[in-house]
Order: C-alpha cells, then sequence, then structure tokens
C-alpha cells in the first residue's frame, strides 16, 4: 500500500505499513524509504528500509508520538547520505532514538501475546515470568532480570527452567527485530550466571529383571494391570501403551506402528508383538471403547498405574524408592544385554533409540523388524515361562 504520510494520516493510521508517496528526486524517494508502521496496539513508529552494504536493512526512526514526520523525513535523508558514503547509519539511530523507541513499545506480556509460542510455552510464561516482568517494558528487560525468574525453578525443575528461558528469548529477539529494544539477550549469557554443580540426571527406578515376571503376576487383574503388562511386554514407554489405538496394531502382522506424534523422539517405530501381547489385546479387545485399546483419559490411565505400582512395592536400584513402570524398559535393556545374545544395533532398535551418529542414521535404515521379531518373543517367553 502507497499512501501520502501527512500529518493527518499518520493521526488516523490504522495497524499496518505505508510508504510516504511523496515526491521523487535524483531517481529516490524524497523520503529516501521511510514508512510509518502501527502495530496491533495502536502503536505508531516511524522505520526506514534502505540498502546498505548490499543488504537491505530496516532502521527504527522513534515513535510518531515523539519525533514529527519532518524530523523523520531529515533523519531518513542523513541515514541515506551516510549508507551512500559507506558508513553505518544504526550506529547513530540505535544511540540516539532507541530509548524513544523502548519508551513507546510494548510490554513484556504484550510482546509475549504478539509471539507465536505454543499453549504450554505462554502457560509457564504466565505461571513464571509474568509475576515479574508482566508490565515491564519488553525494552528494559535486563538479563538480570529474566535471571531471578529462571534461577527460581533452576534447581528442582531444570527441564522447566530451560523451556521457559527459550520462550523468553524468543519474545526478547522478536521485539528486537520490531525495533522495540537495542540489544536481545541470549540464554547462554543468563545460564552462565546460574550454578553447574549438583545437578545429577535422576533415572527411573526399576527392579532387577529376574523380579519382573514375578511383579507382573502379583499385579492380579484389571485395567491398570493389563496396561503395565503390555507395556513391558512391548518395551515401550508407559505413555505409548496407555494411549494404543486399535488403528495402529495390525493384529494378523502382529505389529503396532507407533505414529511421530506419539513418539519422544518425534520418530514413527514399529513394534513387533510376541505372542503373548496378542493374547494380551484379545483380553483388552473385550473392556476397550472405542479406537483406544484401554479406555479413559490419558490423565486417569497414567494415575491407575502409578497406584498399581506403588501398591506392588516392588524394590529398585534406587535405594528406598519403589521400582516404576517406566523401569521396565531398564530391566528389558538389562536382560537384553546380559541373556538373549541379541546384537547392541537390535537391543537400541527395539528401545526406539537412535542407533549411531548422522552419518551412520542416513544409510542405516532398516528397523531391523524381524531380528526384533525373535528378541521381543523371547523376552515375553522369558517372563511368562
Amino acid at each position: 500500500m502507497s499512501k501520502a504520510l501527512t500529518a493527518d494520516f499518520i493521526r488516523k493510521a490504522k495497524p499496518g505499513k505505508y510508504r510516504d508517496g511523496g515526491k521523487q528526486g535524483q531517481g529516490h524517494l524524497s523520503t529516501y524509504g521511510l514508512r510509518l508502521e502501527v502495530s496491533t496496539y495502536g502503536r505508531k513508529r516511524f522505520v526506514q528500509r534502505l540498502w546498505w552494504r548490499g543488504q537491505q536493512r530496516d532502521i527504527a526512526l522513534g515513535s510518531a508520538d515523539l519525533i514529527t514526520l519532518k524530523e523523520a523525513r531529515d533523519m531518513a535523508r542523513t541515514n541515506w547520505a551516510t549508507a551512500r558514503k559507506g558508513g553505518d547509519p544504526r550506529r547513530k539511530q540505535q544511540s540516539e532514538q532507541q530509548a524513544e523507541v523502548i519508551a513507546a513499545g510494548p510490554t513484556f506480556a504484550e510482546a509475549a501475546a504478539d509471539t507465536e509460542l505454543t499453549a504450554n510455552a505462554m502457560r509457564r510464561l504466565q505461571l513464571h515470568a509474568f509475576p515479574l516482568l508482566t508490565d515491564m517494558a519488553v525494552g528494559e528487560v535486563k538479563p538480570a532480570d529474566v535471571l531471578k525468574v529462571v534461577q527460581v525453578l533452576w534447581a528442582d525443575k531444570r527441564a522447566t527452567a530451560t523451556k521457559l528461558l527459550g520462550s523468553i528469548v524468543t519474545v526478547i529477539d522478536r521485539a528486537k527485530v520490531q525495533g522495540h529494544r537495542a540489544d536481545t539477550i541470549t540464554a547462554k549469557e543468563v545460564t552462565a550466571a546460574l550454578p553447574r554443580n549438583g545437578a545429577t540426571t535422576k533415572h527411573q527406578p526399576a527392579m532387577a529383571h529376574s523380579e519382573v515376571s514375578k511383579a507382573l503376576a502379583a499385579l492380579g487383574e484389571g485395567k491398570a494391570a493389563c496396561m503395565i503388562r503390555f507395556q513391558c511386554l512391548t518395551a515401550v514407554r508407559p505413555i505409548e501403551a496407555q494411549c494404543a489405538r486399535w488403528q495402529d496394531i495390525d493384529l494378523d502382522a502382529g505389529v503396532w506402528s507407533l505414529q511421530a506424534d506419539a513418539k519422544k523422539e518425534r520418530r514413527s517405530h514399529r513394534v513387533p508383538l510376541s505372542s503373548q501381547a496378542l493374547a494380551l489385546l484379545g483380553e483388552a479387545k473385550a473392556h476397550s471403547d472405542g479406537d483406544s485399546v484401554f479406555s479413559g483419559t490419558a490423565v486417569a490411565k497414567a494415575s491407575q498405574v502409578k497406584r498399581a505400582m506403588r501398591k506392588l512395592g516392588i524394590a529398585s536400584d534406587f535405594p528406598g524408592r519403589p521400582a516404576v513402570a517406566h523401569g521396565f524398559r531398564s530391566s528389558f535393556r538389562d536382560w537384553a544385554g546380559e541373556l538373549s545374545g541379541a546384537s547392541h544395533d537390535v537391543i537400541e532398535k527395539a528401545l526406539a533409540h537412535t542407533v549411531g551418529n548422522s552419518v551412520t542414521q542416513a544409510y542405516y535404515r532398516s528397523d531391523l523388524l524381524e531380528q526384533r521379531r525373535e528378541l521381543m518373543q523371547a523376552w515375553a517367553d522369558y517372563l511368562t515361562g
């Protein structure tokens, strides 16, 4: 859209981008790429677009509430002359006008709402970042402010803190591109001020593979017991077993195809089903609801499995902590490595782990289904024999 930037037009302008349609001189617009941008919040600012050192640059000149159209045109003319001589027009504008841009910029909460974030990312910001940053102008947020937000979660919930930091940096980066701040904040400079020692990886408590068959027998009957047995026989993650769908299972071929959106690694995975697993699915079909193998919500099913495992109270490799359902994958890995005689690649493929580096993966595309079928049948026989 091309419109003449007059004082009256600027006052009435609606969200969008408008280019000055003034008189041309010497082959260039008289205003040298001057534009008016109006945000969704109604804030208006002057931006100049010009070519400098072979690249197109956008330079924020200032808020339309703080500088006049004449001043914006004068600055655009000066910047164009500076760029033509090989100088960098951005340095002067950053030092003279950035304070005005920041003052008229949105708050952190407004900037976050204007950023494309997932629902979970926005929820984390609302819960952990907004109490401190919500009313602060996005251009005034300093690394120290971000540090205060992240360090509360760093010790006990490091994964959440890392995701939260990434979302904050995304909002800051977008604000810089939009001209609401002079610099950005990197995750590296924030984490450099956080403690590095004392963080340990917490593995899931698992029982010895020799105890698994006893545990499965002690589960008794019921949907939770069925879900746990199915997960153990297939060596998948608990959530994958609990959310199994009939449409993904080929009973005739004995293959369960897990889709990429259901996998932690975001890769599809075929699971060969042993005769015991197929028999278990036959029992589950009588109690299933619709396409779901195990009826109920994901939260309810996870709670049922946790209660069943706590009731068992089987000792794990972590003193004082009972084994959990996810630990069956570790039990399977120990058994496969010690007693199965299967190769490392077959075992890792059975657990849906990545084998080798990126070069190896580019050439090694077989999922070794038939070898894994023999392995999973041997595991089922070991548990039920």
